[in-house]
C-alpha cells in the first residue's frame, strides 16, 4: 500500500475506512490520520516526503471533533513539529516527526 502514489493512495483511501483518513494540508502537505493505528502522516504529494507523528493519545483525535493541523520546523531542535489546535476546544497537542509527542 505504502508503495503507491498519492493520486492512488487517495483513491483507494476512500474505498477503505480502515487506511488513513485525508483530513487537509499545512504548507504544501496532505494530513492523513490512521485510525487502526493512532499516528499522523504528512504527506508532500509533489516530492513524496512523509513525516510520521507517532503514538497519538485518544484526546486528541477521537473521531468526534474537526482540528487545524500546522506543521513547523523548530530551528532549536532541527526537526518537523506537528502541532494540532482542536475546533471549539481549548487543546492544543504537538508532536516531533518520528518521536512522538512533544512535552510543553
Amino acid at each position: 500500500m505504502m508503495q503507491l502514489g498519492d493520486v492512488d493512495f487517495l483513491s483507494f483511501s476512500r474505498v477503505c475506512k480502515s487506511w488513513r483518513s485525508y483530513f487537509g494540508s499545512t504548507c504544501g502537505y496532505l494530513i492523513f490520520y490512521g485510525r487502526e493505528t493512532k499516528d499522523f502522516w504528512v504527506v508532500n504529494p509533489i516530492t513524496r516526503h512523509e513525516l510520521h507523528f507517532p503514538h497519538v493519545p485518544s484526546h486528541v483525535y477521537s473521531g468526534e471533533f474537526e482540528f487545524h493541523g500546522i506543521l513547523v520546523f523548530s530551528s532549536s531542535i532541527s526537526r518537523w513539529v506537528f502541532v494540532i489546535s482542536r475546533i471549539f476546544t481549548c487543546g492544543i497537542w504537538s508532536s516531533i516527526a518520528g518521536k512522538g509527542e512533544l512535552k510543553l
